[in-house]
């Protein structure tokens, strides 16, 4: 099947693309992606809208001081990014800084869909959680080779083309 982006200000690396490519094959259906690489100022514009939308205790992040952090700031986004930086340069905080987070619509899939998703993400080495505010599933790859994106495909094409090479008479 296919993926999209919901817009073009969804930033991907070559590693995230990959990925995508290998979720798609192993989906039955269309999926889109909402956010993938983001900046610290684009982190705490993220958490900024869960806490706008009634997230008021931004549950789903595992640091409790991390999370609070940015609940004190709000709604000062040049403060929420300084501490996300600051939280990051100690190894603390959203994947997404790192380019090794992928965020899916999940409104336009059925419940079915859903955890076929999740299937596929977790046979990649993935970790998802369903978030409610917004609705989306949070998908996180800490063992994301950046840089290289997945060679599956190069490498079936490059067999094909080695056995044509030797059975070509």
């Amino acid at each position: 099947m296919a993926w999209s982006k919901v817009s073009e200000k969804v930033r991907l690396n070559d590693a995230l693309i990959g990925l995508l490519d290998e979720l798609a094959n192993n989906v039955s259906f269309d999926f889109e992606v909402t956010s993938g690489v983001r900046s610290a100022r684009a982190q705490a514009g993220a958490m900024f809208t869960k806490i706008e939308l009634g997230d008021t205790t931004l549950s789903d992040y595992r640091n409790r001081d991390y999370a609070q952090a940015i609940i004190d700031a709000h709604p000062n986004l040049e403060l929420a990014t300084e501490r996300i930086i600051d939280f990051a340069d100690n190894g603390i905080g959203s994947v997404h800084l790192s380019g090794k987070a992928i965020d899916f619509r999940i409104y336009t899939l059925s419940e079915a869909q859903k955890q076929e998703l999740l299937a596929a993400i977790a046979s990649q080495g993935g970790r998802a959680i369903v978030e409610e505010i917004p609705p989306h599933i949070h998908a996180s790859f800490p063992d994301l080779e950046l840089g290289k994106k997945n060679t599956g495909l190069i490498v079936g094409l490059l067999a094909i083309g080695a056995a044509l090479w030797i059975f070509r008479d």
